[in-house]
């Protein structure tokens, strides 16, 4: 394993992790209920983290599309999607790219670390490292957004 990529290994782990205890005690009715306007339903988060994991993992060299990928397309707020999945197929689903995306960046190799990528997304390393580095920090930010909503439903604090 390259020594560049192994904190954002394990950051991915770690939030492997996180995802799923946030869901802890989480049921289906309470995972697509918006508590508001302004706060998007945890099941929303997950999907479009899920859609990160899957294009992190095509990003990586994976011949791979989300699951979910039919029903997040074109959605840009909650009301756009009517049926979530059950809650436990979508942290199944987090569980299994989990492992793939680990398994897979833990074997890219520096040449391919290090060439430039035109990324969109808005870091200064303008790398292939650059792009894994944000998307795992942009899913650490969503898992805090999952971490307080979960507080809001009535739920104790995620646990580590």
């Amino acid at each position: 394993m390259e020594k560049e990529i192994i904190s954002s290994i394990n950051i991915l782990n770690l939030n492997t992790k996180l995802f799923t205890n946030c869901f802890n005690d989480v049921n289906d009715s309470m995972g697509s209920k918006c508590i508001n306007d302004a706060i998007n339903p945890m099941n929303f988060i997950a999907l479009h983290l899920l859609d990160a994991r899957y294009y992190l993992a095509k990003f990586a060299g994976v011949h791979i599309e989300s699951p979910y990928s039919q029903i997040t397309k074109g959605a840009e707020k909650p009301c756009d999607i009517k049926n979530y999945p059950p809650v436990n197929e979508i942290i199944i689903n987090w569980t299994d790219i989990g492992n793939l995306l680990a398994d897979t960046i833990s074997n890219l190799k520096s040449d391919f670390l290090s060439s430039s990528y035109r990324t969109k997304f808005p870091v200064e390393n303008k790398t292939k490292l650059g792009v894994i580095t944000f998307l795992v920090q942009h899913e650490s930010y969503h898992i805090g957004q999952l971490g307080l909503i979960r507080k809001l439903h009535g739920l104790p604090a995620m646990s580590y």
